[in-house]
């Protein structure tokens, strides 16, 4: 499966755009032609299913949600001053829908704790929210407190899931780690591609780091799963804590390669009709 959509994906991202602007050279009889062309390279998508991510480390003190979630956003232990629990998100984009409640996975029954009363990490700031339509250098953040004994924060976290298709989407993930190792895993529905899986943020006090994920499936109505879990911890008070989730579109680089080639053979097209009938 995996060599069947890195081949797709080169085919649609390389092949396909080389074959259509050739026939678009050799095909200048009329401009229905060339319409007819264009609008195959609007519509033409063959699946390439993936899950490629990165993480970057540190502190983010100004994380534009509204830029980064033009699909979705969702921020947690945002409300009532910052002490929230709620699964649901207290503040996400209004009309968006695409990221889910969070589950908490929860095997040692240890309490839920909002960081937002806190102010570490992480500052958002957003300008097209539901619940609260603007903020600028908020905080937030969502904790299983597991402060009963060393060890307990094991097997605690969070997950939670977004659409998936054949269009590509980026997500963007907030999380930390507090005197422990995390992981943060991320599965296709369908099983199209190989799941991400990834424990580098650093062990130390409250580590944070931002994971972006690029991912599509290879046919519609799919979910990606995300998960955020303690996996091994070096003391106690050791926890998993999320944040905030953001969740864009990205444009289909062969679609968008075929657009503008196919524009210009119609310009180049309509050019030369006018030479000639001078």
């Amino acid at each position: 499966m995996l060599i069947l959509c890195c081949i797709l994906k080169y085919f649609n991202h390389i092949l396909l755009p080389t074959i259509c602007w050739i026939l678009l050279q050799k095909m200048r009889a009329t401009s229905f032609l060339s319409l007819i062309l264009l609008t195959g390279a609007i519509t033409l998508r063959l699946p390439a299913a993936e899950i490629n991510g990165s993480l970057a480390t540190g502190q983010n003190l100004n994380v534009n949600l509204t830029s980064l979630g033009t699909e979705d956003w969702s921020l947690w232990g945002y409300g009532s001053s910052g002490t929230s629990t709620s699964l649901a998100p207290n503040v996400s984009m209004a009309g968006g829908s695409g990221i889910s409640s969070l589950t908490y996975l929860n095997p040692h029954s240890q309490p839920l704790r909002g960081l937002g009363q806190f102010g570490i990490n992480f500052g958002f700031s957003w300008n097209n929210g539901d619940t609260v339509v603007s903020d600028s250098s908020a905080w937030g953040g969502l904790q299983a407190n597991d402060e009963a004994g060393p060890g307990l924060g094991i097997g605690e976290g969070f997950s939670f899931t977004v659409p998936a298709d054949t269009f590509e989407r980026v997500l963007n993930v907030y999380v930390d780690e507090h005197l422990g190792v995390g992981t943060l895993t991320a599965i296709l529905s369908d099983g199209s591609a190989p799941a991400f899986i990834n424990s580098s943020i650093p062990n130390d006090f409250n580590s944070p780091g931002v994971y972006t994920i690029d991912y599509s499936a290879a046919s519609s109505g799919q979910t990606l799963t995300v998960s955020w879990v303690e996996t091994s911890y070096s003391a106690a008070f050791d926890n998993p804590a999320i944040y905030a989730a953001t969740l864009s579109e990205v444009p289909e680089p062969g679609t968008m390669t075929l657009i503008v080639l196919a524009g210009l053979t119609m310009g180049g097209f309509f050019h030369s009709r006018r030479k000639a009938a001078r």
